[in-house]
């Protein structure tokens, strides 16, 4: 049967269904309004490792995940692309199912537990990071598109002295902020930082903090709680964006630097 002639029954149809009072609604397609999913990846991860981490960790997101992961793309059915990179819908949908068993991620109230990152530098009185964290926001419909990055270069400058009202402050860090593409979806953009000696964070609950500004220098200090002369220093930062109401973090840490001892209160690496 010809289309023009299948539109005209189908036309009579609904018409003699409408002369009956019964009223005739197109089908929606199944699980449409839920096939776009905004995933949030930390510096080093893929879109992929983002999905099961974040779809560890809350299950609202997991159940969008889910549905997601099995609407195939409409051009090909087959691969969805991230950029230039491609994965397969039995990954994406591998991805969401790992979650339920994907090992715990470090928890936010631990700076000793994140990884080293960036490089001592010139004497080995300072560190740098380019960046020391960063966070990148994908929308997924059915492939993945970065939307936003933003990344925070720090230089930090650690001391042994002890923190004291009318005294050294402490480890200065100074952190630079980047955004770009900047479709200004982060918000609320700080760092939080912390000194650690032989695994203890010393002033935990009450870190040095300071809000960002892409482009400009921002400082916060890293605070001791005993002089540490000859002893081990750490410095950590965690690194927080805000994306519709919840917020999200990365973090890094230096290597150990040893204390400097008599009028000399810089720490070596």
């Amino acid at each position: 049967m010809k289309r023009s002639n299948q539109r005209r029954l189908g036309l009579l149809a609904s018409l003699l269904l409408a002369s009956a009072g019964i009223t005739v609604s197109a089908a929606e397609p199944a699980l449409s309004a839920s096939r776009e999913i905004v995933v949030i990846a930390r510096q080093g991860e893929s879109v992929l490792d983002a999905i099961k981490r974040t779809a560890s960790e809350d299950p609202a997101f997991r159940a969008e995940a889910k549905i997601w992961a099995e609407s195939p793309p409409a051009n090909s059915g087959v691969a969805r692309r991230v950029g230039s990179a491609v994965f397969t819908n039995a990954e994406a949908r591998e991805a969401v199912a790992q979650s339920e068993t994907v090992a715990a991620v470090p928890a936010t109230d631990d700076p000793n537990s994140w990884p080293v990152v960036g490089i001592k530098q010139v004497d080995g009185s300072f560190w740098v990071a380019n960046p020391m964290a960063a966070l990148e926001r994908y929308s997924c419909n059915p492939s993945c598109r970065l939307t936003d990055r933003v990344e925070v270069k720090t230089t930090i400058t650690p001391t042994r002295r002890k923190t004291v009202a009318d005294g050294s402050q402490g480890s200065p860090v100074v952190g630079i902020m980047y955004y770009f593409p900047n479709s200004g979806n982060f918000t609320g953009m700080h760092v939080d930082v912390w000194g650690i000696t032989s695994a203890r964070v010393m002033y935990k609950s009450s870190p040095g903090t300071v809000s960002l500004v892409a482009g400009q220098g921002r400082k916060a200090y890293a605070k001791n709680d005993t002089d540490l002369a000859g002893k081990r220093l750490t410095v950590s930062v965690q690194f927080w964006a805000k994306v519709a109401g919840n917020w999200h973090w990365d973090a890094g840490k230096t290597a150990d630097c040893i204390g400097r001892s008599g009028a000399d209160y810089r720490c070596f690496y």
